[in-house]
């Protein structure tokens, strides 16, 4: 499969790709969304039981603590990703929100791997099991979809399927 989206304007739409292949390298992401009007990228988890707000503040500050060590690490004083949460019945979604200009392939593998370890076995996953998928890497179509005109796009699985929407979430 090679992934060909177009805009409105049958030009090539980086980030509609890009939302593409977040979804497919990482399997614990429900949803994705990028607005590109305020350069946000929107990460949204599915978290197999409700999370009491407790519990919710303690991992939240661990996961805070722990972007703490990264930027000092990394010498990163801009990347300060923010999380809500949210229940529904017997669910929480955890979404996960990044400023565009302080994303890299470096941040988005630490952000992701760092919801999944605190929440490990109770994220909703689907992989999606495509043989071949060419697209750029995730690094390069950041670059791409930050060129583009201020657009909106929400992505997400659909049995074995991503589809992707223009939003004006």
């Amino acid at each position: 499969m090679v992934a060909n989206n177009v805009s409105s304007d049958n030009k090539p739409s980086y980030s509609a790709d890009l939302l593409t292949k977040i979804l497919v390298e990482y399997p614990a992401i429900n949803t994705v969304n990028i607005d590109l009007e305020f350069d946000i990228l929107q990460i949204t988890f599915l978290i197999k039981r409700k999370i009491s707000e407790k519990k919710w503040q303690e991992t939240k500050d661990k996961i805070y603590q722990k972007i703490k060590i990264f930027n000092k690490l990394k010498n990163n004083n801009n990347f300060t990703p923010k999380l809500t949460k949210k229940n529904h019945n017997t669910l929480s979604k955890v979404k996960l929100f990044i400023n565009l200009k302080q994303l890299n392939q470096l941040k988005i593998d630490f952000s992701i791997s760092t919801i999944e370890k605190y929440f490990s076995n109770n994220i909703l996953k689907e992989e999606i099991r495509y043989n071949e998928f060419k697209l750029e890497s995730v690094e390069k179509l950041l670059e791409l979809a930050k060129t583009e005109p201020e657009n909106k796009y929400r992505a997400f699985r659909d049995k074995n399927k991503i589809l992707i929407f223009a939003t004006s979430f």
